[in-house]
């Protein structure tokens, strides 16, 4: 029931949500294969959706309580629960402190959101590999972590532990990744639209 009230949301409100605030405008990536995949089933707006803002909350912690819901668990810190950002303020003030099982548990709360939606992505490394280069490009993102991510096909706990060394380069992995998957979610207009139907249809559902 959670998943068809996230249906409700668009991408005019579902963008500044998961940029928290930044103006930064959706791009259309440029792929001849995503254009052919556009409005198929291979398109499921609905999980990219559900995907992307469990990030969010992740980071930012619950702002709702349909986010709430969710159950994304916090990060543990000296017996107190934390999110991930604000995690990254607490290292930049204090930053001798011993954080690596805070940090650790970060990995684990993430990769609990991840793993689910890489494990449906398998067998198509290849194109995902092609699809975040040509978006790192445009977004003039060379150094994003997503790149190197999307490359892992084995080992992806031991190469995450490798890369996020600390909360601030895990929250601007968490970063890059909502404003893929958002660019991702604008770029495929039809399965867009079909998405908006379905959020008309549970409407109407709703009132009856």
């Amino acid at each position: 029931m959670f998943k068809k009230k996230l249906a409700l949301f668009t991408l005019c409100v579902l963008f500044p949500i998961l940029n928290h605030g930044e103006n930064v405008a959706p791009i259309v990536i440029d792929s001849e294969v995503l254009r052919f995949i556009d409005g198929t089933p291979l398109v499921n707006i609905a999980h990219l959706v559900h995907f992307a803002l469990q990030i969010h909350v992740f980071q930012h912690g619950p702002k709702s309580a349909a986010q709430a819901s969710m159950g994304i668990k916090k990060i543990m810190y000296k017996n107190k629960a934390y999110s991930l950002e604000e995690l990254v303020l607490i290292q930049k003030e204090n930053p001798k402190n011993d954080y690596a099982a805070a940090l650790s548990q970060a990995l684990v709360i993430f990769e609990d959101i991840a793993m689910p939606y890489l494990a449906n992505s398998r067998g198509s490394e290849e194109y995902m590999i092609k699809l975040i280069a040509a978006w790192s490009k445009q977004r003039n993102k060379p150094h994003t972590y997503l790149i190197a991510w999307s490359q892992v096909t084995k080992n992806e706990h031991e190469s995450l532990v490798k890369h996020m060394v600390d909360f601030s380069h895990l929250n601007e992995f968490c970063d890059d990744l909502k404003m893929f998957l958002t660019d991702f979610m604008n770029t495929c207009k039809k399965s867009w639209k079909q998405y908006q139907q379905m959020r008309e249809s549970e409407n109407k559902k709703s009132k009856n």
